[in-house]
């Protein structure tokens, strides 16, 4: 059986006594990897000599490309993301209102993940490399004239310290009208009444 791919062997070939180097493509998996590499001789009945070669594990790995991240007054997706090789992705919302997000690991989604009681990644891809992860967090419009921000937390399994990500939202349009828009007053100055709706604190002029 054909060495791993990552293990690399230096000279490929020889003859007579000699000396060979191992090495290997650097490793971002959660987990230690094994493979055998194999020496064969090129006469007669090509007896075999074998090596077992181990590679140590990297250490668990979990961060955010940024802890805060910005989106539209219009709302929708706000999009968080980072690199890890971790097990399994926990989310925990503090006040955006969305207790489902979703996930994609390496562009591909996460089916059936939650962020919360079913957190585990389908495949461990942690175990055998370093993955780039996004979770997606659904934001209402901003109806107030004012800017506002959200927060949630997110961990990995294997790290112990859970990274707070803050999604800054703009202002949304500040909007006045009344009703009705015309009056007519009688001689006497008898007062009439107007209704105003805004989003906004206002003054009369």
């Amino acid at each position: 059986m054909a060495k791993a791919s990552w293990c690399k062997v230096s000279p490929a070939s020889g003859s007579g006594n000699g000396t060979v180097e191992i090495s290997a493509d650097p490793h971002t998996g959660r987990e230690e990897r094994s493979t055998t590499v194999t020496a064969t001789n090129s006469s007669g009945t090509k007896p075999t000599a074998t090596v077992s070669v181990k590679q140590e594990a990297a250490p668990a790995k979990f961060t955010a490309t940024a802890a805060t991240v910005s989106i539209a007054a219009e709302g929708g997706e706000a999009k968080i993301t980072g690199k890890g090789n971790v097990s399994a992705i926990s989310f925990t919302d503090i006040d955006t209102g969305d207790d489902t997000p979703t996930l994609k690991v390496n562009s591909s989604a996460m089916s059936g993940w939650n962020g919360g009681s079913n957190k585990t990644l389908t495949g461990d891809p942690g175990a055998t490399a370093e993955y780039d992860w996004e979770v997606s967090v659904t934001i209402p419009a901003n109806d107030t004239p004012e800017a506002r921000s959200f927060k949630c937390t997110l961990k990995g399994e294997e790290v112990e310290t859970p990274i707070q990500i803050t999604i800054n939202q703009t202002a949304g349009a500040s909007v006045i009208s009344v009703t009705p828009t015309s009056v007519t007053l009688t001689a006497a100055g008898d007062a009439e009444e107007v209704s105003i709706k805004s989003n906004d604190s206002w003054t009369i002029s």
